[in-house]
């Protein structure tokens, strides 16, 4: 007599939907970085603009002499205009350190809620103990830690 082979159980719904949710959360990560990163690169380039046009309007005015006596003021204007266009670029990429401090971690924050509950919801399904409360105490921690940092981003114009 031949013994039924039984078929291979499929694997619980719960894995899947706990795979689910890191994917998605390392998803929510990397979009993360590329939005941060986008910001970096259009100030870089802004900033770049700014001392390439700056350069080109401090230069073009001075004269074509020989003459250091005649040159010296217009290269000493030129280099405080310099000095000061650099103090501006300083205070904008801090202003954007802040800025972007503040959107990280409240990006952050919201992916690890949306992860703490996705995994409470694969977690619950996997068992009978309602583990979504520990994830909500956990969450709502988090969401407290990350305040500050936001109001702080807020108050520099972020």
């Amino acid at each position: 007599m031949k013994k039924a082979i039984a078929a291979p159980a499929s694997p619980p719904a719960a894995p899947a939907s706990m795979l689910g949710a890191n994917l998605a959360f390392c998803q929510r990560l990397a979009s993360l970085a590329q939005e941060s990163q986008a910001r970096w690169a259009e100030l870089g380039q802004r900033i770049w603009d700014e001392h390439a046009h700056f350069c080109q309007a401090a230069f073009a005015p001075l004269p074509e002499t020989p003459s250091w006596k005649t040159l010296a003021p217009a290269l000493g204007e030129a280099a405080q205009r310099q000095w000061q266009a650099r103090l501006n670029a300083a205070e904008a990429v801090t202003h954007a350190a802040l800025s972007e401090q503040a959107t990280l971690a409240a990006g952050l924050s919201e992916a690890m809620n949306t992860w703490q509950h996705d995994s409470a919801c694969a977690c619950n399904a996997l068992i009978n103990v309602p583990a979504e409360n520990i994830w909500t105490a956990m969450a709502q921690q988090m969401t407290s830690s990350a305040q500050p940092q936001q109001a702080s981003g807020e108050r520099h114009g972020s």
